[in-house]
């Protein structure tokens, strides 16, 4: 399970603009990070130093007692709710409580992330599940396999939680240290005896194989038996890590992040203030607590308080710099698939930066603290149209009356599968840059204009064929990356007067004549032209830059300022023009003359 590991940040954030770049990002984030898995292996857990913070400034509220068991279901229920719901929704709680209609909070709250009717994990419910395993909750050995050169058996253990099932693979070394850790008397442990000689026998081993199915059933009935009595509703973290409970079934992966961040977080977030990091979490993990929030459960599994939920919404309270990344296909070896988990965003009050990668954006709720506070955005991988995620969750309002990004100065939303720029990027009013590279994109539209304050804009590896009236709507650019693509005429950018920088590699630009128009923007410094059939022309470099006429020598054409050769042909040339448009003019104001005297 993918814990929140960190990812160095530049100080000005840059952006991805190639595939080069891309691909060393994701095979270094591929790694643990340079934080790696914080808090694991240690077996230490600390309980938190306080409960006082709930993502709520200024707010005062009825904590429960210091006994979770003792506390009211009521008590409960508005504790969750002040993390997940904030202010705003306090009163209509209070209400629902006190005429007993808490169905009715439900369906206000669900709003937040489009009601999750539909549950797309294992959860586990203690409370109802029968003493004996059953269909809905079941633990059996499928097989075995010798591994390392016949030294040690491999047990493959399938778990099965109401319509999920996973597997995980377990020797006999490994069941006989947790049977350790879990009884260390040894007087109630039932695990079958070690067997030294002739223990991977075919016999042997699937008699071994019944005998630790049996123990894994008994096992797990009995720490639902104990959980119950203690009215806890998920399984203890060293059975629940055992058979990757963890990984896959909510309240298990909930309470090792409470955990592993009631001991760790704290340190991270400041040294983050020093040193700018992005946390990763997965997609599995922000639904498990966006549906752990949902339940009508203390915020803390036991008293002692170790594994607080409250540690997890304050961590991501304060974060500002949050990552998600998931993949494609199934969870692990689960039956769980990456983009049908929704989520929620609600409780992510400060974000400056997120980063969203192999996660649809579809699946996303909840964005409307992170609206008013972000100021990076990337999407990779994860978006095939801008208003899924642009867009409130229901769009009711025409779009120039939405709330808009109000902090947002820069996005990336390359690496998608984005055909079209609609009307939703209007929200991003004040953005200064956005990469749109490595997309379907077959013409920008007329939205663009409306973000007035763009100055960097990447359409690099789309499928663009026509520049066309672009002058009319990217007045303010001074940087456009238009690389791969199918470009032949540019005099569409001719009027971009504020432009300083312009890719055009890899194009279809043919002869000198169609880049010509370019030479009247005042302001151009940098024009690349590498990879197009006009690089055949002969002097193509003092012919292109010609256009430039005084201005040449300040252009970096092809990142190579011209040379002193090139500066002498290109001043020979200028000179050249200049004296035939003399003695062009000369010829017209004489013909002029001729015609006046002949009227």
């Amino acid at each position: 399970m993918a814990f929140p590991r960190f990812f160095e940040l530049s100080s000005d954030w840059p952006t991805v603009t190639d595939d080069k770049t891309v691909q060393k990002k994701e095979g270094r984030d591929s790694g643990e990070g340079a934080g790696g898995r914080a808090g694991g292996g240690t077996g230490e857990e600390r309980a938190p130093t306080s409960r006082n913070d709930c993502g709520i400034v200024g707010l005062s509220i009825a904590k429960p007692s210091s006994n979770p068991l003792r506390a009211t279901r009521d008590q409960y229920l508005f504790y969750s709710a002040v993390y997940m719901h904030g202010k705003r929704e306090i009163a209509d709680f209070k209400s629902a409580v006190h005429h007993r209609r808490l169905s009715h909070f439900r369906r206000s709250s669900a709003r937040f992330c489009g009601g999750f009717q539909i549950r797309n994990m294992a959860l586990l419910d203690i409370e109802s599940i029968s003493p004996q395993m059953d269909n809905s909750f079941n633990a059996k050995i499928l097989n075995y396999k010798i591994v390392d050169d016949g030294k040690f058996a491999l047990y493959t253990i399938q778990i099965t939680v109401d319509s999920y099932t996973w597997t995980v693979e377990r020797r006999y070394s490994e069941f006989d240290l947790m049977d350790m850790r879990r009884f260390p008397d040894r007087k109630k442990s039932f695990l079958p005896p070690k067997r030294l000689i002739r223990n991977l026998d075919t016999e042997f081993l699937e008699e071994r194989r019944l005998e630790l199915e049996k123990y894994c059933r008994a096992l797990l009935e009995l720490e639902v038996w104990y959980q119950k009595q203690k009215k806890v509703n998920s399984l203890p973290l060293l059975t629940a890590k055992f058979f990757d409970f963890h990984q896959y079934e909510i309240h298990s992966i909930v309470d090792d992040l409470s955990v592993r961040l009631g001991g760790v977080g704290e340190e991270w977030l400041t040294n983050s203030e020093s040193s700018p990091k992005y946390f990763e979490f997965t997609p599995i993990e922000m639904h498990a607590i966006t549906e752990r929030l949902r339940l009508p459960e203390p915020t803390a599994p036991d008293p002692r308080m170790v594994a607080d939920l409250g540690n997890t919404i304050d961590f991501l309270h304060r974060v500002r710099a949050l990552k998600i990344r998931g993949a494609k296909g199934y969870v692990g070896t689960s039956n769980i698939v990456w983009n049908s988990l929704s989520y929620s965003l609600h409780f992510c009050k400060n974000l400056l930066a997120l980063w969203i990668s192999d996660s649809d954006v579809s699946r996303v709720c909840g964005l409307g603290s992170v609206r008013r506070t972000l100021r990076r955005l990337v999407i990779h991988y994860s978006m095939n149209n801008l208003r899924d995620l642009l867009l409130d969750d229901e769009p009711i309002l025409p779009i120039s009356e939405m709330e808009r990004w109000a902090s947002l100065e820069e996005v990336d939303f390359s690496f998608n599968e984005l055909k079209s720029i609609d009307e939703s990027i209007c929200l991003l009013g004040d953005v200064k840059k956005v990469n749109f590279s490595h997309n379907n994109i077959l013409d920008i539209g007329p939205h663009l204009q409306h973000l007035t304050c763009l100055t960097e804009l990447d359409l690099s590896s789309n499928g663009i064929s026509s520049v066309q009236h672009w002058n009319e709507l990217l007045g303010n650019l001074k940087k456009l990356i238009l690389a791969n693509n199918a470009i032949k005429d540019v005099s569409g950018l001719s009027r971009l007067y504020s432009l300083e920088y312009l890719d055009l590699k890899n194009n279809a630009i043919e002869n000198v004549a169609s880049v010509h128009p370019l030479g009247g923007l005042p302001c151009l410094e940098v024009l690349h032209l590498r990879g197009n059939p006009v690089r055949k022309v002969v002097e193509y470099r003092t012919r292109v830059l010609e256009a430039f006429g005084e201005r040449s020598w300040e252009v970096k054409l092809d990142g190579k300022a011209p040379d002193d050769r090139e500066r002498d042909t290109i001043r020979l040339r200028l000179a050249l023009r200049r004296a035939k448009e003399e003695k062009e003019e000369k010829e017209r104001k004489r013909r002029e003359k001729i015609e006046e005297k002949i009227r």
